[in-house]
């Protein structure tokens, strides 16, 4: 894999995109424990640039996932990030996105806030 990107993650989906070297097929293996399949998403496409979509989510809860990836060789590429799974949290049904600039020459800065 070469790269790895959470894209956007929200209460109930989270989206993710992955890269690799050589067209391949991406499979996510997704659970609320690390090195569990509770389910799987797959790109079930032959491309370098993988933009995955995991829904059904449930709010303020932390994920863990693993890829597998697969050439149209059949070779099978398996990261679990070095046994610690890769991991989101979803956010609670009251966090809010807060969005602040200075300038218009920079980059918006993102904040994460909770509303009480």
């Amino acid at each position: 894999m070469l790269g790895l990107d959470i894209v956007q993650v929200t209460t109930n989906w989270a989206l993710l995109q992955i890269s690799t070297s050589e067209p391949a097929i991406v499979q996510i293996d997704c659970a609320t424990t690390c090195g569990v399949s509770q389910f799987v998403v797959n790109s079930n496409e032959w491309k370098n640039i993988h933009t995955l979509l995991i829904p059904n989510l449930q709010p303020g809860t932390r994920y863990y996932f693993m890829v597998t990836m697969t050439d149209n060789l059949g070779n099978v590429t398996y990261d679990e990030n070095n046994g610690n799974c890769y991991t989101f949290m979803t956010r609670s049904e009251n966090q809010f996105n807060l969005w602040m600039m200075s300038d218009t020459r920079e980059k918006p800065q993102r904040f994460i806030a909770k509303q009480d």
